[in-house]
């Protein structure tokens, strides 16, 4: 899994989802999976967005350090968020505990 992006789509009954994909558009399913349980929870499109960016960013982080998203130890989540910290938006501002947290 290499380069992800976010592309937004329209479902069968014409309403917008979003999905991540690799650079050779092959839907990531685990992500799929977790947007469609939000979206089933009832959550804003913004909101399921807002995790769909999250999870890219984790995703391509998990592709960087060699893992698979079931294998993350305790221990690799000081990685994330030093990865977080310095290769995820504005790398000069310090992110908030909310950011970090979800």
């Amino acid at each position: 899994m290499g380069n992800l992006k976010i592309e937004k789509t329209l479902n069968e009954a014409g309403k917008r989802n979003v999905v991540v994909v690799d650079e050779d558009y092959n839907i990531v399913e685990e992500i799929t999976l977790f947007l469609h349980y939000l979206e089933e929870k009832g959550h804003s499109e913004n909101t399921i967005e807002g995790y769909s960016r999250d999870l890219k960013e984790y995703f391509t982080w998990l592709n960087e350090v060699g893992l698979k998203f079931y294998e993350v130890r305790k221990a690799d989540m000081f990685s994330w968020l030093e990865y977080l910290k310095t290769k995820v938006g504005k790398t000069d501002k310090e992110k908030s505990a909310k950011t970090k947290n979800k």
